[in-house]
């Protein structure tokens, strides 16, 4: 209506929150404003919790840093619900205190050292072009070899020149195969230090050439190599013939072994009786010792095998279940080893090393009518020396090899063996030692569990014993009643009254 206000406006609506950070609308004229933040405008300032429940450290030296993985439990005021779920390790250790300069004394971080300038100067020097020849994967390998065995060319004179052995031969082998190549490496070498040798080689350069220019390199090196491996090889040799003679003269001698098949003939006998073809035999061909273990009883609980040791133990051995028990036949091991040896092989071996020993002799003279006077000695002495120690060790391996072939043969005519085809000079170990080697491993581990069960049959008889020993003694001792007035009811009676006058004192001193 004319002369009268308008309508009143409607309530205001509130809008949005700010966003974080960004103060809020001014308040409507007439409203009071939000109340300030703590600590402005003179009013009292609330306490801030800290996050972090250890204080904060600062040491008064730089330390070393240790490169663990931080757990922090979050830090509640009292009163407040705690976020963690269930206990924790970490929440319930008492807070240490440490001396912090013995920490600091310790494992502080040490002061830099200053760089000298002399090195500063060397490194510049080092920036000098150098000449790069040989391959570069090779230059590579020369550098990790001579840091890795820490070598240089002074030590190579020492090898070469005072004919040292104490090298690995794998290092020998590496040095020889590092020289320079006489098609490419090598004339390179030689155009360069003659056209511009004020020029630097790099230092696998520089080596290979120092190589090259040693006296006669290769060929002592080659006698060295020799003189290091010579042993080694011909101790191979040996273990392979020592250890087929061995078995042999075993096959041969053992009179457990001889026990042993007398008996498996006997039990042959018995059970070929009757038959005109395998009955009444003197011996029997070799190969059917491993089917023995194949002849089982008539409720297939045993067999023939499991009969002939229980009854050689039984009736040979006197020292049955104890540990100075002997196995009667060679061991299997040292047969399977018998069965990888060539006697032609050994004889090749033999060859070969009389054939590096002769380039030796030829290489000893080379060195000593080209060398100087003065690089001479002690090479000549050393090798001389090595080389008539060694052809005499050759010439004995190879009547070594011979006598070996003869043993094998004889003992193959000793249980008169028959090879399938060709003579019997011409029959291989493996041929022969196969059949004794699946024989003895069945033999051995029958009378391994024989031994074991005797063993443990001693040690309860012996048991028993015992206990009937103390038993005995036990019985013999005669035990009587005290006779009451005697002297020793007396004396226990006495104590008894002791006892009881004693208590009552001990009672009135507790209280």
């Amino acid at each position: 209506m004319p002369g009268m206000g308008g309508p009143p406006p409607p309530p205001m609506m509130p809008g949005p929150p700010p966003p974080p950070g960004m103060p809020g609308p001014p308040p409507p004229p007439g409203m009071p404003g939000p109340p300030p933040p703590p600590g402005q405008f003179g009013l009292p300032a609330v306490a801030v919790w800290p996050a972090q429940r250890k204080p904060a450290i600062q040491p008064k030296t730089s330390m070393k840093p240790l490169y663990w993985a931080r757990i922090q439990i979050p830090n509640v005021a009292p009163g407040y619900p705690s976020a963690l779920q269930g206990p924790l390790l970490w929440d319930q250790l008492d807070d240490v205190e440490v001396e912090g300069h013995v920490l600091e004394d310790l494992f502080g971080k040490a002061a830099p050292k200053p760089k000298e300038k002399t090195e500063e100067k060397e490194k510049k020097s080092d920036k000098v072009g150098v000449v790069k020849l040989i391959d570069g994967k090779k230059s590579q390998n020369i550098g990790i070899f001579l840091k890795s065995n820490k070598l240089d060319l002074d030590g190579v004179k020492t090898i070469v020149y005072d004919c040292d052995c104490s090298w690995e031969i794998e290092a020998l082998v590496q040095l020889q195969g590092f020289q320079a190549s006489p098609e490419e490496e090598l004339p390179q070498l030689k155009l360069h230090m003659s056209t511009t040798a004020e020029i630097p080689l790099d230092k696998p350069d520089q080596f290979l050439w120092d190589l090259h220019l040693l006296s006669n390199f290769d060929a002592r090196l080659i006698c060295i190599m020799f003189q290091s491996t010579f042993s080694m090889m011909c101790e191979e040799v040996e273990i392979r013939l020592n250890n087929i003679k061995s078995c042999c003269n075993f096959l041969c001698t053992g009179l457990g072994l001889k026990k042993m098949l007398g008996v498996l003939l006997a039990c042959g006998n018995y059970m070929n009786g009757g038959n005109k073809q395998r009955g009444q035999a003197d011996g029997f061909a070799i190969d059917i010792l491993p089917k023995v273990k194949d002849v089982k009883t008539k409720d297939n609980s045993d067999n023939l095998l499991g009969f002939i040791v229980r009854f050689c133990i039984k009736n040979y051995d006197d020292h049955r279940g104890t540990p100075e028990a002997a196995l009667p036949v060679p061991e299997p091991g040292d047969l399977e080893k018998c069965q990888n040896v060539d006697f032609e092989a050994e004889r090749g071996e033999c060859k070969r090393l009389q054939k590096e020993l002769d380039l030796v002799k030829r290489n000893v003279d080379k060195i000593f009518k080209e060398s100087p006077d003065e690089l001479k000695e002690p090479f000549n002495s050393r090798m001389g020396e090595f080389v008539e120690k060694a052809d005499a060790a050759v010439n004995e391996l190879t009547n070594h090899v011979e006598e070996c072939a003869k043993k094998f043969v004889e003992c193959m005519r000793f249980y008169k063996f028959t090879p399938k085809k060709g003579k019997l000079e011409d029959v291989k170990p493996a041929d022969f030692f196969c059949v004794w080697h699946l024989f003895c491993e069945d033999y051995k581990n029958m009378w391994k569990k024989e031994q074991v069960r005797i063993q443990a049959e001693l040690v309860k008889e012996e048991r028993k014993k015992q206990k009937l020993k103390k038993d005995s003694l036990k019985a013999d001792v005669e035990v009587k009643r005290t006779s009451v007035g005697g002297i020793k009811d007396k004396i226990l009676r006495r104590k008894s009254r002791a006892s009881v006058s004693v208590a009552p004192a001990e009672d009135l001193l507790n209280v």
